[in-house]
């Protein structure tokens, strides 16, 4: 150990170690790394604006599961919404200009998949969003903003959708998130008639979580 002075008065001491010694602490944790336990952890790395999750085993956590559904949606596999969907989920959708009410998996998948033939590229994006864990920590509730990104079949023009899903969420008896209810409002989306950047406009949709 040191002593360390600030204008000539002692004011704490440190202590200073080999860089060896780091070295060989830096090895050590690289085992510990490999051990089940400390490998089945979620890694969480930030990379500019995109956020990347590592995780092993165990019930995916809440970002994971909403990433889980976008994933879903851009590679339009329908049976796989059965993973994050609770068999009587109920979609509500609210479009600005209709509304319609749609309940279980496959009746949602089918729903977006006919809706997506009309378009040779689709995306399904998150853009942000909050989420609420009840006291039990077995539901949940979420507002989640999100964008699509499209080309149409007919005329090979880019469109974009800007919607908001407000979300129930409960967990299963294996621990695993599924979605309850949605309910999801428009507000904002390319004219279908108009030029690229001329876009219908609707109210935000904002609902209070705990009323969810």
């Amino acid at each position: 150990e040191e002593q360390v002075f600030y204008h000539g008065e002692e004011v704490a001491t440190r202590r200073r170690y080999d860089s060896r010694l780091l070295l060989a602490h830096l090895a050590r944790l690289d085992r510990l790394a490999e051990r089940a336990e400390v490998g089945a952890a979620a890694a969480l790395l930030l990379i500019g604006t995109a956020t990347i999750m590592l995780r092993n085993t165990g019930p995916m956590t809440l970002p994971e599961f909403q990433n889980a559904y976008a994933d879903i949606v851009t590679r339009q596999a329908w049976t796989e919404l059965a993973d994050v969907m609770h068999p009587d989920c109920e979609l509500a959708l609210d479009l600005g200009d209709r509304s319609m009410t749609i309940e279980g998996p496959d009746a949602i998948g089918a729903f977006i998949g006919t809706q997506l033939e009309q378009f040779s590229f689709f995306e399904f994006v998150i853009l942000n969003t909050v989420i609420d864990v009840g006291p039990t920590g077995s539901t949940a509730t979420a507002r989640m903003y999100m964008q699509e990104l499209r080309q149409n079949v007919s005329d090979g023009r880019r469109t974009n959708a800007f919607g908001v899903y407000h979300d129930k969420m409960v967990r299963n008896a294996e621990g695993d998130w599924r979605f309850l209810t949605r309910r999801y409002g428009s507000y904002s989306r390319t004219d279908a008639a108009g030029p690229e950047n001329e876009q219908v406009v609707f109210d935000l949709p904002v609902i209070a979580l705990d009323s969810i």
